[in-house]
């Protein structure tokens, strides 16, 4: 996952700047989940990862999966250049480096909510406005429920962890009690 992350930079990274000087991004991130899509079949990676398969067959693959996609000139010369670097296995993890670029233009994060109970619709305002101000960015919340947190919630913002279920205190207050 490292290796690819890392190939997939700088790919993510020129189809984001191209696509913000051009006021593409809606475009360019449809592009990009499709493309990723397709790449993520299983079919379609056993296609491209078979050595017999020459750059160009692999390009003309995905290129003729994507027709509908390729809007612009430069999709397909972002195609026609991961397949010459044999780089179109990377096309996901391409997508979701551009989603994630988009999101910190966009000064946007996407947060897991997990309750025991559903939340309501007052609940889920003040839940927005207070992440808003303590994140400094606009929230977008997407609730799950998991009955074994025992009560409150858990919230995942990126790499943030924020644990304010009965479960996690009680681990808490369990592991305080081990160490005294």
């Amino acid at each position: 996952m490292q290796e690819s992350t890392t190939l997939a930079r700088p790919y993510a990274k020129a189809a984001f700047e191209y696509a913000l000087a051009h006021g593409q991004l809606s475009v360019w991130s449809a592009f990009l989940q499709r493309a990723a899509a397709i790449v993520n079949d299983p079919q379609v990676t056993k296609v491209l990862v078979d050595p017999r398969i020459t750059r160009e067959q692999a390009y003309q693959l995905l290129s003729g999966l994507c027709q509908g996609e390729l809007d612009e000139p430069q999709h397909n010369n972002l195609l026609h250049l991961l397949a010459e670097n044999r780089r179109l296995g990377v096309l996901p993890e391409i997508a979701t480096l551009f989603g994630k670029l988009c999101a910190e233009h966009e000064q946007t994060l996407q947060v897991q909510v997990i309750t025991v109970i559903e939340l309501n619709k007052e609940q889920q305002d003040k839940l927005i406005q207070a992440l808003q101000q303590r994140l400094a960015r606009k929230i977008i919340l997407n609730f799950s429920q998991d009955a074994a947190l025992l009560g409150g919630l858990l919230i995942r913002a990126g790499d943030k962890v924020i644990d304010l279920s009965l479960r996690g205190q009680l681990q808490r207050l369990n592991s305080k009690l081990r160490i005294a």
